[in-house]
């Protein structure tokens, strides 16, 4: 147990809590929590905000590209709110009305980035995306996104059958090609909803909507590998409503993107690492500042509760700050790089 002549400040040390202070700004609550646990298998990431960076993963760094808008009228940057547990704003897609002069049906707000993904038949691969459809001006396949590379993938809403579905298809050679493979589980209309669609390269396919697990087959082989160099909102459709938080794990079976991860995505999106202890809280911080690098921690466990996160625009500092204004605690990061927590008890008491 430390005494108050152990305390850093006494001894006079550095306090290295400033490279937390300036360390990088977090995107989002959920968008952090994304990136820490696909630390390994997240290949692509894309929270599609208009301003995101995007982190470096699978030895790729780069920038987030910003959306290429055909009608700017139809859409609407930053306009929607995340899912409850989460505070990023994402663009709004908007419709574009049929008309005589709409001949060629183009998704009159799209985003579009160079990719390279290989994948090989050994490997899974998940698409996970956070998807908020709206009913489209016509009753009509819209796909909200698409992967080109050795073939096409892509996934959106039919809403041309007597109820709409969630629809997935693929032109991989080896697979078809195959459209218009939908599920049994109909969108949610403006409402968020988690979709992950996780194969090999191989003819049985598992999809994940919210807690919904179903399996689909597109028959006509598999390939031996395939690889994604392209991603866009399909160019053939009018797709209404908003996507955020699109991602690529690729795994070798080492690590991968389980029902269970996918699940705690589900949670942080809606609940926002609500009812954490004070101590726990920052742990988590600490662990999302660094996913790469392990920072010696020595937590007293908190004891009180905090409420809901929000992380958009902080620095890890701030939001680990809040952590200790809640407990009326103690945080300092030692000349030895150990973050040191105190909770209430001991600063009262001045141990």
């Amino acid at each position: 147990m430390l005494t108050a002549a152990d305390h850093p400040r006494v001894r006079g040390e550095h306090d290295r809590k400033q490279l937390l202070d300036n360390g990088r700004t977090f995107i989002s609550t959920l968008a952090e929590h994304i990136m820490y646990e696909g630390r390994n298998t997240l290949r692509a990431y894309y929270p599609l905000n208009e301003t995101a960076g995007e982190p470096q993963f699978g030895g790729r760094v780069g920038t987030e590209p910003p959306l290429s808008v055909d009608n700017p009228k139809l859409v609407a940057l930053a306009a929607q709110a995340m899912a409850p547990g989460d505070d990023l704003s994402v663009p709004v897609f908007s419709d574009a009305p049929v008309t005589a002069s709409t001949v060629t049906d183009v998704a009159q707000g799209a985003w579009e980035t160079a990719n390279f993904i290989n994948f090989t038949s050994s490997e899974t691969v998940t698409i996970v995306a956070w998807i908020r459809p709206a009913v489209p001006a016509a009753l009509v396949l819209v796909d909200a996104f698409q992967f080109d590379g050795g073939g096409s993938l892509f996934f959106g809403v039919d809403w041309t059958l007597g109820a709409p579905k969630w629809n997935f298809g693929a032109t991989v050679a080896g697979w078809g090609p195959i459209a218009g493979v939908t599920t049994n589980t109909g969108p949610n209309v403006d409402v968020w909803t988690l979709v992950a669609w996780r194969f090999k390269l191989q003819d049985q396919q598992e999809i994940w909507i919210n807690r919904t697990v179903e399996t689909l087959s597109f028959g006509g082989g598999a390939p031996a590998s395939s690889n994604i160099t392209r991603l866009s909102l399909s160019p053939f459709s009018r797709w209404a409503g908003s996507i955020a938080h699109l991602q690529v794990h690729v795994s070798n079976g080492s690590d991968d993107y389980t029902y269970a991860r996918h699940l705690a995505q589900l949670e942080i999106g809606h609940e926002g690492m609500v009812y954490d202890r004070t101590d726990e809280r920052i742990a988590t911080i600490i662990s999302y500042a660094s996913p790469y690098v392990t920072i010696p921690t020595v937590l007293d466990e908190g004891t009180t509760f905090m409420r809901r996160a929000s992380l958009a625009g902080k620095k890890p500092g701030q939001a680990i700050d809040e952590a200790v204004d809640t407990e009326r605690g103690r945080f300092v990061v030692t000349g030895d790089g150990v973050a040191r927590f105190h909770n209430r008890i001991r600063t009262h008491y001045n141990l």
